[in-house]
């Protein structure tokens, strides 16, 4: 199979007036517009198509429960081991807000959780369950890891479904483009502006109506 160099020139064209429009410059530009395309679709894909990606990590005992680089990752759910007649069930944590860490540790605080209520926050790039794990309440998160895609790649690494390799293509594309014209806008080249504007719109309802079968709803231009 093409590269996706080869497959996104295939659409666009060659990519020049990237950089220093050197082959390097180029092919950094294409990997950083395929890597952000990708973790744009993860971000928006329906829930089904998300579990089907999603990897679930051991139980531990203590916080924090996950440290750098989870911020590379979609948290899709975290959750906290109970000790009720349930036998150990794990119960669904809700998302706090960093702002609230000291307050969900006070006992005396309105916001401090139960183990039937545990709940989990961001603090430094790092992931905080209350009340806190312990050996006999463990915790554990879902999550998907936004993979790096690379120009001379040919597919997006598992557990990306390869059926959406193509909405990936065009997605880089969109976001190619968008750059050649911010290119073109400082070099003050209105002519290429222009013509570039009209592939960028073809380019953006190419790419929704790709995207359409993966998504709840269309995501804004």
């Amino acid at each position: 199979m093409a590269s996706f160099q080869v497959r996104i020139e295939d659409i666009i064209g060659d990519i020049p007036n990237l950089g220093d429009d050197t082959a390097g410059d180029t092919q950094q530009a294409i990997t950083d517009a395929l890597t952000d395309a990708t973790a744009n679709i993860i971000d928006i894909v329906t829930p089904e198509l998300l579990w089907m990606m999603a990897t679930e990590s051991t139980g531990v005992s203590s916080n924090p429960l996950a440290t750098s680089p989870i911020t590379t990752s979609k948290i899709i759910k975290v959750e906290r081991q109970n000790d009720d007649a349930v036998h150990g069930a794990y119960v669904a944590c809700s998302s706090m807000s960093p702002f609230l860490l000291s307050q969900i540790q006070d006992p005396s605080s309105i916001h401090y959780p139960s183990k039937e209520s545990p709940v989990w926050a961001w603090d430094n790039e790092t992931i905080y369950v209350y009340p806190e794990p312990a050996s006999g309440n463990l915790a554990r998160y879902v999550y998907i890891s936004y993979p790096p895609v690379t120009y001379d790649d040919t597919s997006v690494d598992s557990p990306f479904p390869s059926e959406l390799d193509q909405v990936v293509v065009l997605g880089a594309c969109v976001k190619l483009k968008q750059r050649q014209i911010a290119f073109f806008i400082d070099d003050e080249d209105p002519e290429n502006v222009q013509a570039n504007k009209v592939q960028l719109d073809d380019l953006l309802a190419r790419y929704k109506d790709a995207l359409a079968p993966y998504v709840a709803q269309q995501p804004e231009a």
